[in-house]
């Protein structure tokens, strides 16, 4: 009796729901057990914090515990160079579930990116369902979403908790697209602002999606009595977004994030136009990344090759949109997000003259694209050769996963990810900082004097002088005192007011027993930070040498 009532209430579920629905759960379960399998080498073995995750996470004490204080702090204090609470907040969540692990922050990571996968999946559906032939779009909605979720652009952001800003952006953002797309109430208007608001407090780019509201109007509703409705929420909605982005952009500029030197206008045309190249080539020939590129300022137009791709995009666009006007919206969802990061306002660089440019950069365009990849993949399904597409779409994924695998196994730990990047872009100096400063704190002094050396011999590195100061740490930490001296004071050359070299090599002429030097650079080190006790430590123990 027992067996037949599980069986009768297994049949009302599916009742219930529906077989499309079950059959929609289903292989949602499927996709993101997939989803696991591709980023396993994240989740066995060794697994480390690299990048931005020590700033975020690892050295953030608000986020170490979910007390009022610490919560209040989230909310109204904003950290050195950015205010984005919904992000630090969830960064508390999973410090409290699994302290500092991790595979903790990579396994949200993997399900935010999964949920990001539904939410363009819903979009596509939306925006193509009155397409001839319309009985298709679940399917082909669902291979494009799949097709997104796999793309290698996506691992960067998946792997590094620090970029989880962009994952909290992308899933908030698409769920305000989506919010918006069926409103016509004021409760809907009121979830769609509020989502604006979630998707602005994780990361500042999603000032952009009032505009993207604005546009869905333009080119979906001939209807002026219902954009006459909805102007009172695009007023409000672009004055919150701008009220919070204001605040935000002053903390950057004021941490100096923003690049505030003199370029021209040729020049920032320039850095748009090699940008836009760059991201173009990465989601289209998703192959050699590195995360972060090596990309310069121009000193003008510059106009050549790599203005070729932008100039074809914008010719493609522009003739889609001519043949079908209801592709207008599919492509500006894809473009006007990018603009942010196209360095249409540049963000300053480690390195002078240098572009910054991550893949994580890349994500909501990139999910933004499963609208239009469906109403592409609608209209080749009616050619006779759906199903050599079909294959070629399958060995495509199959390919993307085995890439994604072997993407996300460089991210284990500082070491694997930094000798990739140094593997794929030898002249990318900041990857040999990185590598030097990882196995510094791991206490393997002279392999970070060789990858150090060796990154000080390239182009870029020659004009950094963080490896003068790192190859110094190197050398005292292994009691090298002579050589660690020579760093410090070549580094001091290049910034002489630095407080961390003027106590190591303060403390470096101690050991070498060099009284006066020893107390000239404690005198420069008090000049700058008067009253500092390790300061007077250093001239304690300066005391009690003969």
């Amino acid at each position: 009796m027992a067996s037949d009532h599980k069986i009768e209430t297994a049949k009302d579920i599916v009742c219930e729901l529906g077989y499309s629905k079950l059959l929609l759960a289903l292989c949602s379960t499927l996709v993101l057990l997939i989803l696991f399998a591709v980023y396993t080498p994240l989740f066995y073995g060794p697994a480390e914090f690299s990048g931005d995750d020590d700033y975020f996470i690892v050295n953030n004490t608000r986020v170490h515990s979910l007390t009022p204080q610490s919560l209040t702090d989230i909310w109204t204090k904003p950290t050195k160079s950015e205010y984005f609470p919904v992000t630090i907040f969830s960064y508390a969540v999973d410090y409290a579930f699994g302290g500092l692990n991790p595979r903790i922050f990579r396994l949200t990571n993997l399900i935010i990116l999964f949920l990001i996968g539904l939410a363009s999946f819903s979009i596509s559906v939306r925006l193509n369902h009155d397409y001839r032939g319309g009985r298709n779009v679940v399917i082909v909605a669902a291979l494009a979403s799949f097709f997104i979720l796999l793309h290698p652009t996506n691992v960067e952001s998946v792997s590094s908790p620090s970029h989880r800003k962009e994952l909290l952006y992308a899933l908030f953002g698409l769920l305000a697209v989506r919010s918006y797309l069926v409103s016509r109430d004021t409760a809907g208007y009121l979830t769609t602002l509020f989502l604006v608001v979630l998707a602005q407090l994780s990361k500042g780019t999603a000032v952009i999606l009032p505009v993207l509201f604005l546009l869905y109007d333009l080119s979906y509703w001939k209807d002026r009595g219902l954009f006459k409705k909805r102007l009172p929420f695009l007023v409000s909605c672009f004055f919150a977004v701008g009220v919070i982005f204001s605040y935000q952009y002053s903390i950057a500029l004021k941490a100096g994030v923003v690049e505030t030197g003199p370029l021209s206008w040729g020049s920032r045309a320039g850095g748009i136009a090699r940008t836009a190249n760059a991201a173009i080539e990465n989601m289209l020939l998703p192959v050699n990344l590195t995360y972060q590129y090596d990309l310069k300022w121009p000193l003008s137009l510059n106009v050549g090759q790599e203005w070729i791709l932008p100039v074809l995009l914008a010719l493609a666009a522009a003739y889609l949109i001519s043949k079908r006007p209801r592709y207008f919206f599919p492509v500006m969802l894809i473009l006007v997000p990018f603009l942010p990061y196209s360095n249409f306002i540049p963000l300053k660089h480690g390195m002078t003259g240098q572009m910054t440019f991550y893949d994580h950069y890349l994500l909501f365009s990139c999910f933004a694209a499963t609208p239009l990849l469906t109403g592409l993949g609608l209209s080749a399904a009616a050619l006779p050769l759906k199903r050599v597409l079909l294959m070629a779409l399958s060995v495509c994924l199959l390919i993307m996963a085995v890439y994604d695998n072997r993407l996300a196994d460089h991210w284990k730990t500082r070491e694997t990810l930094y000798l990739h990047t140094i593997e794929v872009s030898p002249e990318q100096s900041r990857s040999y900082v990185f590598l030097g400063q990882a196995y510094i704190d791991a206490g393997r002094y002279d392999d970070a004097i060789f990858w150090l050396k060796k990154g000080l011999a390239t182009e870029q590195g020659a004009s950094d002088p963080e490896f003068y100061q790192l190859l110094g740490d190197a050398f005292a930490f292994s009691e090298r005192y002579p050589q660690a001296e020579s760093y410090y004071k070549r580094h001091l050359v290049h910034k002489k007011n630095d407080l961390k070299t003027l106590q190591n090599l303060s403390s470096t002429l101690i050991m070498l027993g060099k009284k006066e030097e020893a107390k000239e650079m404690i005198a420069r080190w008090l000049e700058l930070s008067p009253g500092d006790p390790a300061a007077a430590e250093n001239l304690r123990t300066l005391d009690k040498l003969k």
